[in-house]
């Protein structure tokens, strides 16, 4: 069993928590400055408070930030648990923050003696079984800590199961797949830890981006296509015509009906 850390217990932080606590380990927080919605959070799900961040750092194994905001209060968490707390395990940033801050929060870890593993967290709190949440994590000691969520029940993503754009024929086969499964996995986990080699900071930046304008584009021609009449005729060929595949690079002709 570890004890993990955790910076803070929001609505995400408390959820993923409780993934590892629900493997054995034990979820240590601080309860110093923080607010009675926070501090309900910790309550309900029976996270141990240690009263401060410098006895976080005294006790934590390894330190979860997650859900913190952004500015200067990162920087000073970071500062208070590794410089102040001589905390020497892994400290993982989770908050998807840009990568000038990423470097100074990780230049802060480094100088107090711990190691540094850079996170994202792609989806909502992993609270209902219909809804997929994954984290992606780079750095020294990402596999260690991905292994306290992810260890013994939750298999590894293997590299088979992820989509490559040159792989259209599989894609395809597991879009159509009468069989609903969440996420890569198969099965009903609420929530994974992801290593990879790339940077998660860039992965979360395209996903968001990608992900606003397809549901920006979808409300707007919905609303269109219901105030105009031809919201069954607009579903149809979406579904059956000319669906949208999200693996096409545009280098070929054809990306758009009509061409």
């Amino acid at each position: 069993m570890s004890v993990i850390g955790l910076v803070s217990p929001g609505s995400m932080g408390s959820a993923i928590a409780a993934c590892a606590q629900s493997k054995g380990h034990e979820i240590i927080w601080a309860s110093d400055g923080r607010s009675p919605r926070t501090v309900g959070n910790a309550t309900r799900h029976g996270f141990t408070d240690v009263g401060n961040l410098l006895d976080v750092a005294d006790r934590a194994d390894v330190v979860l930030c997650v859900g913190a905001g952004w500015g200067d209060w990162q920087n000073e968490v970071a500062h208070t648990i590794c410089v102040e707390g001589a905390f020497g395990g892994t400290y993982v940033d989770a908050n998807s923050l840009p990568e000038a801050e990423t470097d100074a929060i990780q230049e802060i870890v480094h100088s107090g003696g711990a190691r540094f593993v850079e996170g994202v967290l792609l989806g909502s709190p992993p609270v209902d079984p219909q809804m997929s949440i994954r984290g992606y994590l780079n750095g020294p000691g990402a596999h260690e800590f991905a292994g306290l969520f992810n260890d013994p029940d939750i298999p590894a993503m293997l590299d088979a199961n992820v989509i490559h754009t040159h792989d259209k024929a599989r894609y395809l086969a597991t879009a159509v797949s009468p069989r609903r499964t969440r996420g890569y996995l198969g099965r009903a986990d609420l929530f994974e830890w992801v290593v990879m080699d790339g940077s998660p900071g860039v992965l979360k930046m395209l996903f968001t981006a990608y992900s606003a304008a397809t549901h920006g584009a979808v409300v707007m021609a919905n609303r269109a296509a219901r105030a105009y009449g031809v919201e069954d005729e607009l579903f149809y060929e979406l579904t059956n015509g000319f669906p949208v595949d999200p693996t096409q690079d545009g280098s070929i002709r054809g990306l758009f009906a009509g061409w």
